[in-house]
């Protein structure tokens, strides 16, 4: 797992929030990205291509409405 990763948050959880929550896309940065997050933990991942690039904790509602609202 590369990219950034919060200290509390296990590459155990990441592949799992992985597994079991639908991503969706979003545009950052250039590209094309899925992101998946979990409402419960409130921790969001960040994928490009088959790597994981972003890993954040206590993630607003809002943080993803903006992503979801990026185009290029």
């Amino acid at each position: 797992m590369s990219g950034l990763t919060c200290g509390k948050i296990t590459e155990k959880q990441v592949l799992n929030m992985m597994k079991t929550i639908k991503p969706f896309k979003y545009y950052h940065e250039g590209q094309w990205k899925l992101g998946y997050y979990d409402p419960k933990t409130k921790i969001f991942v960040g994928r490009a291509g088959n790597d994981i690039t972003t890993v954040i904790d206590d993630v607003k509602p809002n943080y993803i409405n903006n992503l979801l609202k990026s185009k290029p």
